[in-house]
């Protein structure tokens, strides 16, 4: 595995509890004037190993980075997506260039039922509740 682990990047992320929601989900975005290749959907084994909260897969680099992520926000958001993935739930990604496409992500998302909005900025992650 590659001794790199990120984390995402100005995106837009959220918890979809039903998996078969997925294509509604990504019809919407899509009816909102998102590429196709901005959404993601993640889910399964092999998405817990690329988290991997504690980097113990990603070599002593990937467990320095997560080890420090601790300290902040990263660390509890790389557990609490892990646990969701444990328990049959997918998670959305969708990458945004801006403020209006962050918000109108935001609301499709929500709209759809995907909880747990969140967006990743260069320096912090923001709970988006409204």
């Amino acid at each position: 595995m590659n001794e790199r682990v990120r984390s995402p990047r100005e995106q837009v992320t959220g918890v979809l509890a039903d998996p078969d929601r997925a294509v509604a989900v990504a019809e919407a975005l899509r009816a909102a004037g998102v590429e196709d290749a901005a959404v993601a959907f993640y889910g399964g084994e092999e998405i817990i190993a690329t988290i991997d909260p504690d980097g113990r897969g990603h070599g002593p680099l990937g467990r320095l980075t997560r080890a420090l992520e601790h300290f902040g926000q990263e660390g509890e958001e790389h557990h609490a997506a892990v646990e969701e993935v444990r328990e049959g739930h997918l998670l959305v990604a969708v990458r945004v260039d801006d403020q209006a496409a962050k918000d109108r992500v935001a609301g499709v998302l929500r709209d759809q039922g995907v909880t747990r909005l969140r967006y990743w900025g260069r320096w912090e992650i923001e709970s988006i509740t409204s």
